[in-house]
């Protein structure tokens, strides 16, 4: 029986995903001269990371892996307002799953205090968010002892590869959504009822 939800943030609760990738393409093609295709393919390998570690993949001790990555922090942090929530995420559909739901992100704390204000309000009981040290396994594995929730006993939503393996590492069950069908299918995970209209 699932006792507790976690849902990734970008990509999964917001649909931030195409801007995201945009906006890392941009980052890489200007800095290191790589085609938009190529940037494109690496950021979708890597994807679920938080930037620092995807640029150290595509770029592995490269000089200017820091000033990059702070420089599209500081152009993500523009924007990261302006992203929606998922249809149909709302607090009533979070309410109604009847289990704490609770948020982690790759994106760095710093950069997700503004999207708090769009997802805190919709009901998730903690917020979570990258640090040095504190990836999204660290998380879950906080909000697991927060609530004394077994591994087994807990569901990780997400949209990636990355996101599925930090899943299996802890023995948690993993569903692979987009932003488009999320509230149908974790109705659908969890037996709620689905609806169909608006």
């Amino acid at each position: 029986m699932t006792k507790m939800i976690a849902f990734d943030m970008d990509g999964t609760i917001l649909n931030s995903m195409p801007v995201l990738e945009d906006l890392a393409v941009n980052v890489i093609v200007e800095h290191l001269k790589i085609t938009p295709t190529l940037a494109h393919r690496s950021y979708r390998y890597t994807m679920g990371k938080p930037f620092r570690e995807q640029l150290e993949k595509m770029n592995p001790d490269g000089e200017m892996n820091t000033y990059i990555a702070n420089e599209y922090e500081k152009r993500h942090a523009d924007i990261a307002p302006l992203f929606p929530l998922a249809p149909g995420v709302n607090k009533k559909w979070i309410m109604s799953l009847g289990i704490p739901a609770v948020l982690v992100s790759s994106t760095h704390r710093s950069l997700i205090q503004e999207r708090i204000k769009t997802v805190h309000h919709i009901g998730l009981r903690h917020i979570g968010g990258y640090s040095m040290g504190h990836d999204k396994k660290d998380q879950l594995t906080g909000y697991l002892m927060a609530f004394d929730v077994r591994p087994s006993d807990a569901l990780f939503v997400g949209d990636t590869e990355s996101d599925r393996q930090c899943a299996a590492s802890l023995g948690m069950e993993y569903m692979n959504v987009s932003v488009e069908n999320i509230v149908w299918l974790v109705n659908l995970r969890l037996g709620l009822e689905i609806s169909y209209g608006k």
